[in-house]
């Protein structure tokens, strides 16, 4: 073969490869496209999808699923034990009990009269509890993203499940699937994972405390399903007075609120964290033992920090001139239709310059000579 042969033939291969490659792509779009369109079959209810698509939590899905069920199902808030919990007992749910009837009540016609209404009641609301959730199966299944529904396909037993309208098994493989477990997936790697993650999380810099909370939970919550609450909550004799009388689920609470803590932004609560660790060396112990506990230990932290910040800014800001007798600050927002001219640090502010009275910058960042 020739060399120009040879050159024709790989110019052919790259542009197939390219080709491929470009319907590839346009695949992957048109899919992207169509599962961030997705609303769901109900409007008024949040989607929920796999961990990549960021959609809606599965603790925010179930609380709205609650609310739309007792509002729209015929005796929805039977169904309330199910969805939060997946626990399918119609007696505990509905504080109903089968009736029953003694041998010697029986002989007499009242009574027997009696158990018999109060039989057809048992069982009509017991035919509506089931209707009730092959329903909810729909609901649930139509909020699903195309990726949820694929992923719920490949799950074992699929067929079966759906033909029975399985509506605890569906809750139970959504809340697995939102956040990245995968039963055809390795068991240990996605317990390694999920662990790995959550001990690797930090709050940015810049990042909301409640943005925080929530990546907190998720990662929580993710690595509790993968690989159990043993492998966040150590199984240790306590000894001090401030955990050795809490119950197990007071002493999983307080590691949260451990954990949640610590792993706070080092650049705005560093110092808060080195105090409660000081704080103990002197036998004084303010840890919190509660998740709203540590929040609200970062959230009041952050509001004096930033009173402390405004409070800095107005002293900077407040320059006055003999002429104007005025503090620059004097207005919060730049009036419509003003000119804004940006100071020497490149900032913008809502403030009016002493000296060119130009919106935007403070007289001592001023970028022309002052009068």
């Amino acid at each position: 073969m020739s060399e120009l042969e040879t050159s024709s033939s790989a110019v052919e291969h790259t542009a197939r490869v390219r080709s491929r490659f470009a319907t590839r792509n346009r695949s992957l779009a048109t899919i992207a496209n169509s599962e961030s369109n997705f609303a769901g079959e109900i409007k008024t209810l949040p989607v929920i999808g796999k961990p990549h698509e960021h959609g809606t939590t599965y603790e925010k899905m179930i609380e709205k699923l609650v609310g739309y069920v007792t509002k729209e199902f015929k005796r929805g808030r039977d169904l309330e034990l199910l969805i939060k919990t997946q626990v399918d007992d119609f007696e505990k749910a509905t504080g109903v009990k089968e009736p029953t009837i003694s041998d010697k009540d029986a002989l007499y016609r009242g009574k027997l009269t009696k158990y018999g209404k109060l039989l057809d009641i048992y069982l009509q609301r017991e035919d509506m509890y089931k209707e009730n959730k092959a329903k909810l199966f729909a609901v649930v299944f139509g909020q699903c993203t195309p990726t949820m529904v694929a992923g719920l396909k490949s799950q074992n037993g699929y067929v079966k499940k759906e033909l029975e309208k399985d509506v605890v098994w569906v809750i139970k493989a959504i809340k697995k699937l939102s956040v990245g477990i995968d039963e055809n997936e390795n068991e240990a790697i996605t317990a390694y994972g999920a662990v790995k993650k959550f001990y690797e999380l930090r709050q940015a810099d810049g990042e909301s405390n409640n943005r925080y909370m929530e990546r907190f939970e998720e990662a929580w919550k993710t690595a509790d399903a993968a690989a159990g609450v043993n492998c966040l909550v150590p199984t240790i004799t306590r000894t001090s007075e401030k955990y050795k009388g809490l119950s197990n689920d007071e002493w999983i609470e307080a590691m949260k609120a451990i954990c949640f803590f610590v792993k706070a932004s080092k650049m705005r609560f560093g110092s808060k964290i080195r105090e409660g660790s000081e704080a103990v060396v002197l036998g004084v112990d303010n840890y919190p033992t509660t998740l709203d506990a540590a929040y609200r230990i970062l959230t009041e932290t952050q509001q004096r920090m930033n009173a402390g910040r405004e409070a800095s800014e107005r002293r900077g800001a407040g320059t006055t001139t003999a002429s104007a007798g005025t503090c620059n600050y004097q207005r919060r927002s730049i009036p419509d239709g003003q000119d804004v001219v940006m100071g020497t640090d490149r900032r913008v502010y809502n403030v009016q310059c002493n000296n060119c009275n130009a919106w935007g910058h403070y007289a001592r960042r001023e970028r022309v000579p002052t009068r």
